[in-house]
Order: structure tokens, then C-alpha cells, then sequence
């Protein structure tokens, strides 16, 4: 349950961000109707700012909404799906699952990590996106906050459509609300240029798509075993 106001901020956030996407209106459409700066309506929409009363209602009108709609649903989010808030300590509590992103257009390969990783002694909630567009949707937006968990970890393929890796790998590490999620690249390339780029771009790690099923196989569990058994992740140092 939500407890903390800045979490009640941040919903209204996303729930404008939401329909304001909807609608196809563009932060500058809103700024402009409503009279406040393009800037400042970004942080109502990353809860970093408090709407006034009488400006939400004003937002409503433009959006053709009740001011209730920004808060339907409140009462269900549970705190860990906003942008996690930095504590003084790390928690050595090890989270009870893994949220993963996997982001791969190729249905047999992504099916492929599901079964091996299913065969893990771990729990793994696992969501994909097959473009680099959706990706970046999903990760920015949240689409459905209730289903769809900040990652602890992304398995990102380089050769995505619309939007590679590459470009996607980028995007992430330049938001401030996402560049702390580790992201290991999971690609056939044997490319130095692509390995190296990606390092250069923070990826957390570059795993070649081995040819030998065994051999994959280990690398994505001994991958999975580092992130929920050694690595101290993003989570255990945010309340």
C-alpha cells in the first residue's frame, strides 16, 4: 500500500503521463493550455513536483477526465513499482524474486532463456518487449504499473527492431529514473566494435548467444546466480 505522500505525487504523475499519451498531446500542449513551463510539467508527470488542486483540476478539463481519474487505483500500488527513493544503508536482505526484462524480437530465443530459466532454483518474474520502441515505452511509461515491475535486471538483444540495442542501451542509461537498472547485453554478434560500444555504454555485461546449448545454458544461469546471489541490486539500497 502506498504510505508516503511522494508516492501519492508520483502516481498522479504517471497517471497524467498516461492519458496525456492517450490523447496524443505532447508535453508542450499541455504546458501551453494550462500556462506552466514544458519543464515543470515534467516533474508533475516523474512526481517530482506537486500539482496544485486548482491545476489538476485544470489538467482534468483538458484531458477529459474527472480530477478522481488521478486517483483510481491508489489504493492497489504497492510501493515498489515507482522510482525507487535512496536510503542511507544497504539492506543485505536479499529480494524473495527477480524482476527481469527481457528485451528480444526472436520468439525462439526468448523462449529458449524462459526454459532455461525456469530450470533455475530461483523465482524470476520475467516480461519481454520484442522492439527497441516498446521497450522504452514500457520502461519509461509502466503501462500498467500493477503488472508490469521495475526490472532488477535487463537482457538486452542488439539486433531489435525499430529501436536496436544499442539505442536502447543509450536511452536507459541517460533517465535518471532508469540508469540504475543493470543491463547485460545477450546478442550473436562476435563484433569488438558492438562488445566495446556496449561497455562504453554501461552495459553491466556482454554475453555471446553460444551456438552449444549447454554452453548457453550455463552462461544465462551463472549470469541469473551473480545478480540474485552476489550483486547488490539497485532495490537493496532503496526503500
Amino acid at each position: 500500500m502506498i504510505e508516503k505522500e511522494y508516492e501519492i505525487d508520483e502516481f498522479i504523475g504517471y497517471k497524467l503521463r498516461e492519458q496525456r499519451q492517450k490523447l496524443n498531446f505532447t508535453l508542450s500542449d499541455i504546458s501551453s493550455r494550462v500556462g506552466v513551463s514544458l519543464q515543470q510539467i515534467q516533474k508533475y508527470e516523474q512526481g517530482k513536483s506537486r500539482i496544485p488542486a486548482v491545476l489538476l483540476f485544470k489538467i482534468s478539463k483538458i484531458l477529459n477526465v474527472t480530477p478522481d481519474y488521478f486517483f483510481e487505483g491508489v489504493e492497489n500500488i504497492s510501493s515498489n513499482f515507482f522510482t525507487y527513493k535512496t536510503k542511507e544503508d544497504i539492506s543485505f536482505e536479499r529480494p524473495k524474486s527477480l524482476n527481469l526484462f527481457i528485451i528480444e524480437d526472436d520468439p525462439s530465443d526468448e523462449l529458449l532463456i524462459r526454459n532455461i530459466l525456469n530450470t533455475s532454483r530461483y523465482d524470476i518474474k520475467i516480461h519481454s518487449a520484442h522492439d527497441g520502441e516498446k521497450a522504452l515505452e514500457m520502461l519509461r511509461n509502466r503501462e500498467s504499473l500493477s503488472l508490469f515491475p521495475r526490472p532488477d535486471l535487463i537482457f538486452l538483444d542488439l539486433n531489435i527492431p525499430k529501436r536496436d540495442g544499442h539505442y536502447v542501451l543509450k536511452e536507459i542509461k541517460r533517465d535518471e529514473n532508469l540508469c540504475d537498472i543493470p543491463v547485460v547485453v545477450i546478442t550473436n554478434s562476435i563484433s569488438a566494435k558492438d562488445m566495446m560500444s556496449t561497455y562504453k555504454g554501461y552495459a553491466a555485461g556482454y554475453i555471446f548467444k553460444s551456438f552449444d546449448i549447454e554452453v548457453f545454458h550455463k552462461d544465462i544461469i551463472r549470469t541469473i546466480e551473480y545478480w540474485a546471489d552476489v550483486a547488490v541490486l539497485p532495490r537493496m539500497g532503496t526503500g
